[in-house]
């Protein structure tokens, strides 16, 4: 059985490098991610394709981090389409 089945993880920045690998291992654990992205759908709509292939369940969610409001907006889109979230993952960009 995998560790994070059930769960889900909103990871932000999860189009960009670290983020996408957290993503995928996360996912391998059986974990359903949020992709946050702040400008590049493009890259956190191919990180959620390569997700769906291996079977796991993902979305892509746009928000800029340092507004309120926005944040609020991508955990109420994860809960929406996945559940409740269980994970958070923020990568600092300092």
């Amino acid at each position: 059985m995998k560790s994070l089945a059930g769960k889900v993880a909103i990871i932000t920045g999860g189009s960009g490098g670290l983020g996408s690998a957290t993503c995928l291992r996360l996912a391998r654990e059986g974990a359903a991610i949020a992709v946050h992205y702040a400008s590049r759908q493009a890259k956190a709509d191919a990180v959620v394709k390569d997700l769906e292939k291996m079977g796991g369940k993902a979305i892509a969610i746009p928000a800029n981090v340092s507004n309120g409001d926005e944040v609020k907006q991508l955990f109420g889109e994860t809960e929406k389409r996945l559940d409740q979230p269980d994970i958070g993952v923020n990568k600092d960009k300092r």
